[in-house]
């Protein structure tokens, strides 16, 4: 509602690439000047600046909402709640080492390959060996956390080391959450006082195998969180992209969905539900505004939002053309199960991690006060605008949403969905909870208002002290001796072209201390592993021999073992006592239950087949060459994935493939140089070059024009913007 002693006049200067709003107001005799405050200039013209791309539209009247006499800085006290909250409760791993949570390892050793070599080489898909006979490099798990710890490690001059850099991550994904829930809610048209208190509760979301606390530290899901802030800043920014003409929303949706693309390509189609949920609520709210809005809006706001999707695809162009030529057949490798919606739901609600109980309990609540709120009409919810039911519904209706694509889409997709979506649907489900905050604030002073979200902070700061929090932030253990010790003798003897597989065994895999203990040893000892997940490997060959060692025939699996580059085996001393007996494998390790052998004969990374003779030439991660003889077929220990080329003598082959392996086919059984090569292909370079394209058409040929001043409008534009600026720092207030 505007104020009665407060007369606005809009004046809308239109450019062919912004609009701009320029607002003169002339106030009452009561009214009062601007505050003059003791708070560094450079703080109110951040706070502006922060309103002026953020502050809605006011969907009764059309012109942006009456604003108090709160100075500028005051904007920054909420997002800046949530972001002490939140380092205070990862506190714990900020100080360095591994952070607890059984994939963090993994992420570690991805991340040390990907910077010492990928990034070596000047490219980021190259060929990684170091798990499940190896994969390329970030096809399933997008370079995004990749790339922010590389950045991290640049910044610190390598001073900081690998482990220390993931948890890092894990933690700026985290304390990101807060400010991003903040943009989301304030753009859906909750007041100052709600978004900060949706932004604090948002720290307190920790569903399973889902986004917060349990996901990142309880189980290192690192992309995951990291890709968490970047989803509600795409969701907020699509929410204005609906709402305004201003092209810059455009930009900053398809930036923020192109990180979560490329971090986290779950997160990303879970974004696209979410959106596509809201957009269902927007269009069957009914429109209650004062000033209808033409037909030719929501054509406008269709055509931003498909703007958006092409300039989002544009951006990552370089991972997800690449991604869509070769993305290679996968195994089915999930081991859990989705329960019933039912048992999830009780599931959250039951849950032994404190923050999720105050969450949910608070949550209930907020959902039913606004349900009948939104029966009777309230002015609460009214404010809104047509997000009103939104705001109510969108969580649950996810929710819902998510367990009917896990029974129609196909193989691990639909449980992907449900198990990473979860957290999602939780955090749209608190938005209610800044209503309510909104609400109840509505006729006190911005000090007093601001003391509730401080207040909430403060609980979730105090509750780990009295109740134990299974996912609250921690460095990892370390592991028992017998394991480090393993780990040391490992990064001593196993060759750069070799791997060592762990012996799985039921009862032994967690009796060290991790729940991965060959994530672990990968990590520790840097060295290639034939265990993994499943999810990375490229081709279904016989990665899951690891899985099998421990009851087959020692006789059986050798030749297996030789093909695969296994160089050692870790696990048993029981079990292991099998291979020991053997006259190719000896002990280099016994200790206690824990025993290393170790394979006598050199590594060559091909099938032993009858009366032929191999020898390993050269390795490095992308070039492999052999000598042989004795057979017209070499069987290499290479997933036959599409970007390995083959030679022989020289000449370029045709690949083939055995059992899921490359194969060169040879001319005779004389001895022969055969090599491979991993290439880069037509989409790589095509999809590097869409995305420059689109880089230099969106930022680099605007900026070109304004500093010729050929742009239209381009000074007239650039004075509107600072005048504008100029309008707001002096103004420094905000709407409730």
């Amino acid at each position: 509602m505007l104020s009665d002693a407060t007369v606005h006049t809009v004046h809308t200067v239109h450019t062919v690439h912004t609009v701009h709003t320029v607002h003169t107001e002339t106030t009452g005799t009561n009214a009062t000047g601007p505050r003059v405050e003791a708070i560094p200039g450079g703080l109110v013209r951040l706070g502006a600046r922060i309103d002026r791309w953020r502050t809605p539209t006011d969907p009764t009247t059309g012109v942006e909402p009456a604003r108090s006499s709160s100075p500028g800085w005051l904007r920054l006290i909420g997002p800046g709640i949530g972001v002490v909250v939140g380092l205070i409760l990862v506190r714990g791993v900020l100080g360095g080492g591994l952070p607890e949570g059984d994939d963090a390892p993994y992420h570690v050793a991805k991340n040390l390959f990907a910077f010492s070599e990928i990034f070596g080489r000047g490219h980021l898909d190259g060929w990684a060996p170091t798990f499940s006979m190896g994969s390329e490099q970030f096809l399933l798990y997008g370079p995004g956390s990749a790339l922010v710890a590389s950045a991290l490690r640049l910044f610190t001059f390598g001073t900081v080391d690998h482990p220390t850099l993931v948890a890092w991550v894990g933690a700026l994904g985290y304390v990101a959450t807060a400010p991003a829930a903040y943009f989301f809610a304030r753009g859906l048209r909750l007041g100052r006082v709600g978004a900060s208190v949706v932004g604090v509760a948002s720290l307190c979301v920790s569903v399973p195998f889902g986004t917060g606390l349990a996901g990142t530290f309880d189980l290192g899901l690192i992309p995951h969180q990291l890709a968490v802030p970047l989803v509600l800043v795409t969701l907020g920014a699509l929410v204005q992209v609906v709402e305004s003409p201003d092209r810059r929303w455009v930009t900053l949706a398809a930036v923020a969905a192109m990180g979560v693309t490329v971090t986290h390509l779950t997160s990303a189609l879970v974004t696209l539900a979410a959106f596509a949920v809201m957009m269902l609520c927007h269009w069957a709210t009914p429109v209650r505004d004062r000033v209808r809005r033409p037909p030719s809006d929501g054509l406008f706001a269709a055509y931003r939002l498909a703007l958006a999707g092409v300039l989002a695809a544009g951006f990552g162009a370089w991972w997800l053309l690449p991604l869509a030529e070769n993305p290679g057949p996968r195994p089915s490798t999930a081991t859990w199960r989705t329960p019933p919606f039912g048992e999830e739901v009780q599931r959250l609600l039951r849950t032994r991690l404190w923050a999720s109980q105050v969450v949910v309990a608070l949550t209930l609540a907020a959902l039913a006060a606004c349900a009948i709120w939104l029966i009777v009409g309230s002015e609460a919810l009214s404010r809104l605008g047509r997000w009103r039911v939104a705001v109510v519904a969108a969580g649950p209706a996810l929710l819902v949403l998510l367990y009917a694509m896990y029974h129609v889409l196909p193989g691990d997709t639909g449980l992907l969905m449900v198990n990473r979506g979860t957290g999602y649907a939780a955090l749209l489900w608190i938005l209610p909870i800044g209503v309510v905050a909104d609400r109840l604030v509505a006729r006190r002073s911005d000090r007093v208002a601001m003391a509730l979200p401080a207040a909430l902070g403060l609980i979730v700061v105090v509750m780990p002290a009295l109740v134990p929090a299974s996912g609250y932030a921690h460095r990892a253990v370390p592991p028992r001796p017998e394991l480090q010790a393993a780990g040391r003798v490992l990064a001593d003897s196993v060759p750069p072209e070799g791997r060592f597989a762990w012996v799985h065994e039921r009862g032994f895999d967690t009796s060290f201390g991790p729940v991965h203990p060959e994530l672990w040893l990968a990590m520790d000892s840097e060295s290639a592993t034939l265990n993994g997940f499943g999810g990375e490997t490229i081709s279904p060959v016989d990665t899951f021999l690891q899985y099998r060692l421990a009851s087959i025939d020692p006789r059986q699996a050798e030749p297996l073992l030789i093909r695969d580059g296994v160089t050692h085996l870790v696990g048993r001393t029981s079990t292991l006592a099998a291979y020991a007996e053997q006259p190719g494998w000896r002990p280099v390790l016994v200790d206690g239950e824990l025993t290393v052998l170790e394979h006598i004969d050199d590594v060559t990374l091909a099938a032993p087949l009858n009366d032929q003779r191999t020898e390993l030439l050269a390795w490095s991660p992308e070039r492999v060459r052999w000598r042989t003889e004795g057979a017209e077929e070499l069987v290499t220990g290479l997933p036959a994935f599409p970007k390995w080329h083959l030679s022989i003598d020289g000449t370029a082959i045709t690949a083939n493939e055995r059992g899921g392996f490359l194969t060169a086919r040879l001319p005779d059984a004389g001895g022969h140089i055969v090599e491979a090569t991993f290439r880069r292909s037509w989409a790589d370079r095509l999809g590097v070059a869409i995305t420059l394209v689109f880089l230099l058409a969106r930022f680099g040929l605007p900026v070109v024009r304004r500093r010729r001043g050929t742009g239209p409008a381009s000074a007239v534009s650039e004075a509107d913007g600072l005048a504008a600026d100029k309008d707001r720092a002096e103004k420094g207030g905000d709407d409730g």
